[in-house]
C-alpha cells in the first residue's frame, strides 16, 4: 500500500507532470521554476534531501511500473479489438461475396453505405526459405553499427590500438 503523500511531494509530482507534458513554454517555464525552489526546500540537511529524492525516485518508479503494466492490458485489448474488426471486416465480405456469386452485383447500397468487391494491389507470396530470395536477388541487406561487437573488441584491445574516433565511456550513477 502506498503512503500518503505530503501537500509538496503531491505538488512535486504534478509539476514533474506539467514540465514534461505541457505543450506551453510558459507553462514549463512557470512549473519549472517552482518544482526547483520546492526540490530545494524538501529537507533542510543534505540527508532529508537524499532521503526525499530517493523516496521521489522510488514513487516515480512505482508509478512508471503501474503505466507499464497498463500500456501492456491496453495493447492486449487494441490487438481484441482489431482481431474482431478483421473478424466482422470478414463477415461481410463473405456476405457480399455470397450476394455477388448469387446475383452478380459486386455492389451492395444500404440507406448507410455502400460495400463493393475489389481486388487490391498485388503481393508476393514466395518460399520461406530466404536463400531461395537470394538466388533470384530479391534480398536486402541493412548495414548498422554493432556496438556489443565494437564494445567486446575495444575491451579486449590496449586504446593505443583503438580505431580512430572509437573510446569507451562510463558513466557514473548514484546507487541506493
Amino acid at each position: 500500500m502506498a503512503l500518503p503523500l505530503s501537500a509538496r511531494q503531491s505538488k512535486v509530482l504534478y509539476l514533474l507532470d506539467v514540465v514534461d507534458l505541457s505543450e506551453d513554454p510558459d507553462e514549463r517555464h512557470a512549473a519549472e521554476t517552482e518544482l526547483e525552489e520546492l526540490l530545494a526546500g524538501l529537507a533542510q540537511d543534505e540527508e532529508g534531501k537524499l532521503d526525499q529524492y530517493r523516496w521521489l525516485h522510488q514513487r516515480l518508479l512505482g508509478e512508471a511500473q503501474v503505466l507499464a503494466d497498463e500500456v501492456i492490458r491496453l495493447n492486449a485489448l487494441k490487438k481484441s479489438r482489431k482481431r474482431w474488426a478483421d473478424r466482422l471486416k470478414e463477415r461481410a465480405f463473405h456476405l457480399v461475396e455470397l450476394r455477388a456469386g448469387r446475383t452478380g452485383e459486386r455492389k451492395v447500397k444500404t440507406a448507410t453505405a455502400s460495400y463493393t468487391l475489389a481486388e487490391g494491389p498485388a503481393k508476393v507470396i514466395g518460399p520461406p526459405s530466404v536463400d531461395l530470395w537470394a538466388d533470384q536477388g530479391f534480398i536486402r541487406v541493412k548495414e548498422e553499427a554493432d556496438r556489443k561487437l565494437a564494445l567486446e573488441s575495444l575491451k579486449s584491445t590496449h586504446p593505443e590500438e583503438w580505431p580512430e574516433g572509437f573510446t569507451l565511456v562510463r558513466t557514473k550513477y548514484l546507487r541506493w
